[in-house]
């Protein structure tokens, strides 16, 4: 829709650029607004990957123009044959590229139109370095953007064919979401591997409007086939991959052709969720590690083919069921009566001797009388633990019990290495009994899996929750909320491995059986979690949606309670990212009094609310008070976990970081460089704080005008965050602006 001209800006620097204009005889309303819209999209976003807009404005025949980064580079595919770059080459670029987009759905911008042409190699430093340009056809996912953007598109597919998902040939904008994007670069990787197109472009054409149907129904073969079975041509394609034919089947095989057929799947739903997703996978992949794309299952190919052999299917499927189905409900019914009879009395015998001990303990040692009218619940459980280590318990059953409710009630005050040992003398109790209850054994399974959860330890946690889920499942029915409360855990655990597709089936699922029995406790935590995971898709508005429900649900039921607190604090964060800060702040206030009236000064819940509290305000210019928010919560977890704990360098790094955003890099030097020296005595808990860390005191160094210093801690600290989340991860887009700033701030120096 425009002429792009080379040309040179002459003020206020001279450089080169690139001039977008509309051509003549394209300004309709329509046009004009698709334009506009893309320059307004540019100026949204701030990326090293894309294509910067640098001014705007008419020509002297009306005509609207932008001025954008002048990009002097190959398109992505050419650039790649050109320089016989190798598979793992290709993928640091795709990887990068990833970064980019991932940055544009952050924004809020759908490109819609990716492909190697509209992905420039421009070289930096004697490195390739992609940038995504052309955002002509862009969608806004949220705000005032979106209007301009669904002009005169109802009916007609707008795209490349060859790089369009099925839901884009076939949906109106309003129902595409940014895992149109994640499949166009499906296409682009299977592209970059396997030299050919997923789909013939002309076999598409000829299809026109049932090419949806024909991307559904034919699935695309594998990179690796696809390679091995071109004959004669795969030596040049893999010379043009630096390998041999052999050698370049055997890299695609496996991880790279799921990750591929992932990210290429007609079915939205069983996608990649977010393109960060895809540069995870791909990342794990040359990290030699396991990769969260699969092969679909036995069960997904036997759906697939019923759904298009309807009628066969169900003839056969009503025969077999007609024959065996008496059968089995007659005895699955008889084995489910027994095995309940017998839990039901186990049950009742453990409670009757359960009651007994607590008796005997309150009638020998009241707490309260020991510990004074002012004891805290930490003194209570502390003299609870104590008895039980010096009054060992004869009754296995009641020794675990016991156990388990004291590990537990100190998991819930965050005392997490007191927890863990009586967690898992608790399950190793229980594992060993000769007739355990399944579902005292899958309450330990469920609470040794949380705790290693907790502590970063995902492989220990997965096959725990598993097995948790399958023993309640069995021993309960599939619709009981005990199987309902696995399910939650068990999504959050996923979620924390970025597996979003199976985190949101296993939190839906859990839902939808607390819907069934109108638990509004289970539908709120439901709704809680599954907010977090919008929030980590970016979708705030649905994640302002599911926060706002927890809320109302957990009001409703409790009244001024720790729930209420943490969901008034929730719900606050995405207000706060949607820029209504004014609502967030009150929300935060209200969860902070709620949590200290609740749960007391020291409580990890509140402490996590005072430094959101304290981030946001200091943002917004009310410093002094910000401090003294984020001291407090910095004394509360000194005193519960000593001056040296990571957790108290986390504080410290939030202190700093308002002080040195607020000009005051005097106060927040010290406060980072001593949350640096924690990090590097004790370790950082998920890897990526210390080069966080770095980044803070870059900004310090950066207020104090030190700029050498200050250039190489935040060199330093996007490598170091490079390294543990990813180039494509927010906080390493964060690090790069503030470079930016430095850069900016350093050259504008008198005498520079």
């Amino acid at each position: 829709m425009g002429l792009v001209y080379e040309a040179e800006q002459l003020e206020p620097v001279r450089r080169r650029v690139a001039i977008k204009v509309l051509k003549a005889g394209l300004d309709t309303r329509d046009f004009i607004g698709r334009f506009e819209a893309e320059r307004q999209a540019l100026a949204l976003m701030d990326h090293p990957g894309i294509a910067k807009v640098y001014d705007a404005g008419a020509t002297a025949e009306g005509l609207p123009y932008c001025a954008i980064e002048y990009v002097p580079g190959a398109p992505l595919n050419q650039f790649c044959d050109e320089q016989r770059l190798t598979t793992r080459a290709r993928i640091e670029l795709m990887i990068e590229v990833c970064g980019a987009v991932h940055h544009a759905h952050q924004r809020g911008i759908l490109h819609r139109d990716l492909k190697p042409s509209n992905i420039l190699i421009a070289i930096a430093d004697d490195r390739p370095v992609p940038k995504v340009i052309d955002f002509g056809i862009a969608k806004a996912l949220t705000g005032r953007l979106a209007d301009r953007t669904f002009v005169t598109e109802l009916g007609r597919p707008i795209g490349t064919p060859a790089y369009m998902s099925p839901e884009q040939w076939e949906a109106g904008p309003l129902d595409l979401d940014t895992r149109a994007d994640i499949y166009s670069l499906g296409v682009i990787l299977y592209e970059l591997l396997a030299g050919h197109l997923p789909y013939d472009p002309k076999q598409l054409a000829r299809a026109g409007a049932a090419a949806p149907n024909l991307l559904r129904d034919s699935a695309p073969v594998a990179p690796s086939t696809r390679v091995s079975g071109l004959g004669e041509q795969s030596a040049a394609l893999a010379r043009w991959r630096s390998t041999d034919p052999r050698g370049l089947v055997r890299e695609l095989r496996g991880d790279l052709d799921w990750i591929v057929l992932k990210a290429l799947e007609p079915d939205r739903t069983r996608r990649y969720e977010t393109v960060h997703g895809l540069a995870l996978d791909l990342q794990r992949h040359l990290r030699s590690e396991p990769v969260l794309a699969r092969p679909p299952s036995a069960a997904y190919r036997l759906g697939r083919f019923v759904r298009r052999h309807r009628v066969g299917s169900a003839v056969v499927a009503a025969s077999l069921v007609f024959g065996i189905g008496f059968i089995l409900v007659t005895a699955i019914q008889a084995g489910r009566i027994a095995r309940e009879r017998d839990r039901a009395t186990r049950a009742a015998e453990t409670a009757t001797s359960l009651n007994a001990f607590l008796q005997e303990m309150l009638a020998a040692a009241d707490p309260i009388e020991r510990l004074g009218k002012d004891a805290t619940m930490l003194q209570v459980v502390d003299s609870a633990a104590a008895r039980l280590r010096t009054n060992p318990i004869a009754t296995p059953e009641v020794d675990a019990a016991i156990r388990s409710t004291i590990g537990w009630t100190y998991f819930k005050l965050g005392i997490y290495d007191r927890a863990g040992p009586l967690l898992f003398d608790a399950l190793r109790i229980r594992r060993t009994l000769p007739r355990s209850d399944p579902t005292d054994l899958a309450e330990s399974l469920l609470r040794a899996a949380a705790y290693f959860a907790v502590v970063a330890q995902p492989d220990s946690a997965r096959p725990l929750f598993e097995q948790a889920l399958e023993l309640r499942r069995r021993s309960l029915g599939s619709a009981n909320p005990a199987v309902a409360e696995a399910l939650l855990q068990s999504g959050l655990l996923f979620l924390s491995q970025e597996d979003t597709a199976s985190a949101r089936r296993s939190m839906n699922e859990a839902l939808d059986i607390y819907r069934q029995q109108n638990d509004s406790a289970g539908i709120s935590a439901a709704e809680t979690h599954l907010g977090q995971l919008e929030y980590q898709v970016g979708d705030l508005k649905a994640t302002e949606a599911r926060f706002a429900s927890a809320l109302r649900y957990r009001a409703n039921r409790y009244g001024e309670h720790p729930l209420v607190a943490e969901a008034l604090v929730n719900l606050g964060g995405v207000l706060e990212d949607l820029g209504r800060f004014d609502s967030a702040e009150a929300l935060y206030r209200a969860g902070v009094r709620i949590g200290e009236k609740t749960l007391g000064h020291d409580h990890d819940q509140v402490t996590a609310a005072l430094n959101n509290l304290g981030l946001m305000i200091g943002r917004r210019g009310k410093v002094a008070e910000a401090e003294s928010l984020l001291r407090q919560a910095i004394a509360s977890d000194e005193r519960k976990f000593g001056p040296e704990h990571p957790v108290v360098a986390i504080d410290l790094i939030n202190l700093a970081n308002v002080s040195c955003r607020a000009g005051k890099g005097t106060a927040g030097e010290p406060v980072a460089r001593r949350a640096m020296d924690i990090f590097r005595r004790h370790g950082s808990p998920s890897g990526w704080e210390l080069a966080q860390v770095k980044v803070i005191l870059g900004i310090c160094l950066t207020s104090l005008r030190r700029y050498p210093e200050a250039d190489a801690e935040l060199r330093a600290g996007i490598e170091g965050l490079e390294a543990a989340l990813g180039a494509s991860s927010w906080r390493v887009d964060s690090a790069r602006a503030r470079l930016g700033d430095l850069q900016r701030a350093w050259k504008g120096r008198p005498g520079t």
